[in-house]
């Protein structure tokens, strides 16, 4: 047991990115028979969003680049060169990201400070919320989150069905530096960079999977 398991890790939303949101939120409706609602726009990263809920405090996103912006260095260019939608990435909940920078440094990573991020709802509402990443790690490894007072997602957000499974292969040189216990929902495992996701709908059990998922960089 490390620090970190001390810290209320939880397994907060999986994220799946795409090169054209429209076009990505209206495939999803068509798989699953839900419409994923608008989420609204990152500023600091270029990037908007469309939200499912799996229930349980748990959700997806689906993101890809705001057209109206221009995205050379932001975040978004990474998924505007995206050939095809894939999972990109996923995030850990927390109320201590100075503790998970603390613990991480003690195991040799290097954690962002926490920073500050937001999205503006299409009702004008702004959500803010802070971040934190460990820098030069693989896609598969998470990024943190604090929704600090903003309702959680998952409350208000559609609700696909319920999340089956969630797993993340990690490299074995990573696999033994985690600053945080296994949260629950999620399996780990040892191997080359992988994540795969399996979930209910109400046109039946989706599967995906992406091999070496690109992950956010600072």
């Amino acid at each position: 047991m490390n620090e970190a398991s001390a810290m209320n890790t939880a397994l907060d939303h999986i994220v799946f990115a795409t090169s054209n949101l429209a076009l990505a939120t209206e495939a999803f409706a068509d798989l699953t028979g839900c419409l994923p609602i608008p989420g609204g726009p990152h500023p600091l990263m270029g990037t908007r969003n469309a939200l499912v809920s799996f229930g349980d405090g748990v959700y997806l996103e689906i993101i890809g680049p705001d057209p109206g912006r221009k995205v050379d260095g932001l975040q978004a260019a990474a998924m505007a060169a995206l050939e095809r939608d894939s999972l990109f990435a996923w995030a850990l909940a927390t109320t201590d990201l100075q503790g998970i920078a603390l613990n991480a440094s003690r195991m040799g990573l290097e954690p962002s400070a926490p920073t500050e991020t937001s999205r503006t709802l299409p009702d004008g509402t702004k959500l803010t919320w802070e971040l934190l990443w460990l820098h030069k790690m693989s896609g598969t490894w998470p990024f943190f989150i604090d929704w600090l007072d903003t309702p959680h997602p998952s409350v208000d957000s559609p609700k696909v069905g319920a999340l089956l499974a969630f797993t993340v292969d990690l490299p074995v040189d990573d696999s033994n530096r985690l600053p945080f216990d296994t949260p629950a929902r999620v399996e780990l495992r040892t191997g080359a960079p992988r994540m795969s996701l399996a979930f209910e709908s109400i046109r039946g059990p989706i599967e995906w999977s992406a091999d070496d998922p690109k992950g956010f960089f600072l």
